[in-house]
């Protein structure tokens, strides 16, 4: 049996699981967006980042950091792209 040995913060969990099943439905292929896959990647890199933090893993930490950075600027540029 799987057994976390420090306790694992999982309270955004429902809205990042509802955002990520929004954005399946909301595509008329059944596909999501890139808009939308960029902020729920960002999202969860964010939370994956502070586990590793938690449990010391800095150098997972870093890498977290990196995909939760491009993930939030791809997330960006698309929006504004989207406004022109």
């Amino acid at each position: 049996m799987f057994a976390v040995k420090s306790p694992v913060k999982l309270d955004s969990l429902p809205i990042l699981l509802g955002f990520f099943l929004a954005g399946i439905m909301n595509g008329s292929d059944g596909k999501i967006s890139p808009q939308e896959a960029a902020h729920y990647i960002a999202e969860m890199t964010a939370e994956m980042r502070n586990i590793a933090h938690d449990a010391g893993l800095e150098f997972l930490v870093y890498l977290l950091e990196m995909a939760h950075e491009e993930a939030y600027k791809n997330n960006l540029e698309i929006a504004r792209k989207n406004r022109e």
